[in-house]
């Protein structure tokens, strides 16, 4: 019975350590930025100073970034816009005319 008890003691301590080292799954490292076009024509997006492809009038285009504060610009304007992201968050943003 002591070789039971010692046994199912020994079992329950490896699954505690085991799970206690496991990383926390619902950790991201990263954020979602949807950028939505409803400017009537297809746009270049820029992301921090690097181009993110093209979002036809109507469509959106999603961007994975880090946590923290970021940049973007329509290609061709002058006008940059900041936002910022917290880890595991998804934001969505219009870009449109004035």
């Amino acid at each position: 019975m002591k070789k039971f008890k010692f046994l199912i003691i020994a079992i329950v301590a490896t699954i505690t350590l085991s799970l206690s080292s496991c990383e926390d799954l619902s950790e991201c490292g990263y954020a979602t930025a949807e950028f939505h076009n409803n400017m009537g024509y297809k746009i270049t997006l820029v992301v921090n100073g690097t181009v993110s492809g093209t979002i036809s009038n109507g469509s959106f285009k999603s961007v994975n970034l880090s946590e923290g504060n970021h940049t973007y610009t329509i290609g061709g304007s002058q006008e940059t816009k900041s936002f910022s992201l917290d880890d595991c968050e998804t934001i969505s943003i219009q870009i449109s005319q004035r």
